[in-house]
């Protein structure tokens, strides 16, 4: 294809409301690899390609798109669910420090315990963001 009728079928893809992702290696693929939303490229592509795309394989192997795509989703779900144990923790553990607890167990938190709260939160979250290690 051209590099006009390249940018064509991303941008009819995308007006309907498709996402596109894009593989290319030249110089002739690089306005492509910026139109798509993913722009795919090889370590052997041109320097300028390389450069515009958001994804780049070392290989030339095609067949890890499908792994790439893969191990994106995991990271998503990850990062969702550290959100999620951030907010819920956050929502439990500012109360109790301000005391709200005390009202109802007569339980006080001692200040000294907040920074180990908090270092506790970093830790569960540094634990749960190495899975991704398992990946690779």
């Amino acid at each position: 294809m051209l590099q006009k009728e390249k940018i064509e079928a991303i941008q009819n893809f995308q007006d309907k409301k498709e996402v596109v992702a894009f593989v290319g290696d030249g110089i002739n693929d690089v306005t492509a690899l910026a139109q798509a939303d993913v722009g795919i490229s090889t370590g052997t592509g041109t320097d300028c390609a390389l450069e515009a795309s958001d994804i780049t394989f070392i290989s030339d192997d095609l067949r890890l798109i499908g792994s790439a795509l893969n191990i994106s989703q995991i990271i998503k779900q990850i990062a969702r669910q550290n959100t999620m144990f951030t907010f819920v923790y956050h929502l439990i553990a500012i109360p109790i420090a301000a005391g709200v607890s005390y009202l109802a167990t007569e339980f006080i938190l001692h200040p000294a315990m907040a920074p180990l709260l908090t270092g506790l939160s970093f830790f569960i979250l540094t634990k749960s963001t190495l899975r991704l290690k398992k990946l690779v």
